[in-house]
């Protein structure tokens, strides 16, 4: 803002005299009489883009827009700042106004208190800043999409990582209830259930550090998917096969983390759904992209029907985002009574976040 030899609080001895040292003022600069537009100078008319008559003899809030900064309403102008500035506050606050075509100017504005011819009137310096506050509402929305996205990663991680487990646990626990006791097999249960229950630990205190799960950080996706698919195996509830080709070396930890999670939500989606009693899983690293079909022979479903539902399409979406973000594709067949089958696609080289020389 544009300091002058400073009209404020001044006692003027005529109108012309304010109105002379007005049209020397660099911002734009208003006078207000009974809640009124009295008088303007050239930036104030460059401001609003307009003629004289569209500002003199209107209100503050006939100009002003009618949604403001932090919700305020347009009244407030002439029912609480010019009142208070007529009382000899000096006031300072951001508000929008609007021009003749429609569009929206944010400003802030700087009321003071003048005397000219002995009558009391407000002085109001407003400053354009349209272009700071769309800049603040650019990191204001980045940083709620920000937020949302972590939210919805959370949620991810909850639903992929934790689910599984929990679900396997289930399916243990209700096994062990129905074995004899002293039974050999009831204690491999046993054993099993509490190596699931220290995954699942291990797993939350992952999620909460915005850390991989440390089995795969350790041995690898294959190992870890191994590992689960040998899990479930010995339940006797699901037999999965698993099929791997050209898979000789670790990939980057986010790709590895990612197929992980789509592979133990396939599974899921299996366990808690489908009623199958198969599942073939084929693994396939070639020409540096990775293939990954998997297929059940349980129920089969109508997949736009699901992808419609919001939550009961939460596993689904899941996958598909997570592919989404691997730059790949992914084909879901499914129909009633015909069971599943899931082809995904992706390129290693385009998902590499390390720079070799």
């Amino acid at each position: 803002m544009t300091k002058t030899q400073d009209p404020i609080k001044i006692l003027y001895e005529s109108r012309r005299n304010y109105i002379t040292l007005l049209k020397r003022v660099s911002d734009a600069v208003f006078l207000i009489n009974r809640s009124k537009f009295i008088e303007c100078n050239a930036k104030a008319l460059e401001l609003f883009s307009s003629e004289r008559s569209y500002i003199i003899g209107k209100t503050p809030s006939f100009l002003s827009s009618k949604t403001q900064p932090d919700d305020k309403t347009v009244e407030l102008f002439e029912q609480k700042y010019l009142k208070k500035t007529l009382r000899g506050t000096s006031l300072n606050f951001d508000w929008d106004f609007e021009k003749p075509n429609g569009n929206v100017i944010n400003t802030n504005v700087q009321l003071d208190l003048v005397i000219i011819q002995n009558k009391r009137m407000v002085q109001a310096i407003i400053v354009d800043v349209s272009e700071s506050s769309q800049f603040k509402r650019k990191i204001l929305n980045a940083v709620i999409d920000t937020q949302e996205t972590e939210r919805k990663r959370m949620a991810e991680d909850l639903h992929d990582g934790l689910g599984p487990l929990l679900s396997s646990i289930k399916i243990y626990l209700n096994l062990i209830s129905t074995k004899k006791s002293d039974s050999k097999e009831k204690r491999n249960l046993v054993k099993y259930t509490n190596e699931l229950i220290d995954e699942a630990i291990r797993s939350t205190k992952e999620i909460s550090n915005n850390l991989m799960p440390s089995l795969l950080a350790d041995y690898g996706a294959l190992a870890t998917i191994k590992s689960f698919c040998k899990k479930i195996n010995i339940t006797g509830l699901l037999d999965i096969e698993l099929d791997t080709l050209g898979y000789t070396k670790r990939l980057e930890q986010h790709i590895e983390i990612t197929l992980y999670r789509i592979i133990l939500e396939l599974i899921n989606n299996t366990l808690k759904h489908a009623n199958a009693n198969n599942v073939y899983i084929k693994l396939l690293i070639h020409n540096n992209k990775v293939h990954l079909t998997y297929t059940d022979d349980g129920c089969g479903f109508n997949i736009s029907k699901i992808k419609l539902k919001q939550n009961a399409g939460m596993g689904i979406n899941n996958i598909f985002s997570r592919v989404e973000s691997l730059q790949g594709v992914c084909d879901y067949f499914s129909e009633e009574s015909k069971g599943t089958c899931v082809k995904i696609v992706f390129d290693i080289e385009k998902n590499k976040t390390t720079v070799t020389a």
